[in-house]
């Protein structure tokens, strides 16, 4: 057990943001501490809370590209869906930010539903554009592509 482990253990609050309104949470994924973020979760750390700009730490993690710990938050239930105060979710942080491979982790990471990624997907592709990220906006619309493709044949009425 670690130094936080012993301060968790001890009755420290994994949900009590600090001066800037971050939990510890949120200081973990923002630093990379892959570890100590899956002990904070552990202990009861909220994946649902946000600071004052609307960022949850699967926010935070996918506006740095930093893949094992976006998936360790997907695994530990984060929310893809969950939506900031500039009206991003994790997927379009990691797009406007250029990070394809985590757009592309969550994207295939089955938890956005078909409907949801039928309107997603091209606002998420535009956030890239805009952010001058072509090559992320090109492997989103080839998600997109796979997605119409995917989609069953309609029956004629």
């Amino acid at each position: 057990m670690g130094f936080a482990g012993l301060l968790l253990s001890g009755g420290a609050d994994a949900n009590m943001p600090n001066h800037a309104g971050k939990t510890p949470l949120h200081c973990a994924v923002a630093k990379g501490f892959q570890y100590l973020s899956l002990e904070l979760i552990g202990a009861g750390a909220r994946l649902d809370l946000a600071t004052p700009q609307g960022d949850q730490p699967l926010h935070i993690a996918a506006r740095l590209g930093d893949l094992a710990m976006i998936e360790a938050l997907l695994k530990a239930g984060a929310s893809i869906g969950a939506i900031n105060n500039t009206g991003y979710t994790p997927l379009h942080e990691a797009a406007a930010a250029g990070h394809t491979e985590a757009a592309q982790l969550m994207i295939e990471s089955g938890r956005i539903g078909h409907h949801e990624r039928r309107v997603l997907l091209p606002r998420v592709r535009r956030a890239a554009q805009l952010h001058g990220h072509t090559s992320t906006a090109t492997a989103i619309l080839a998600a997109e592509g796979r997605e119409q493709r995917a989609e069953p044949p309609r029956e004629m009425a």
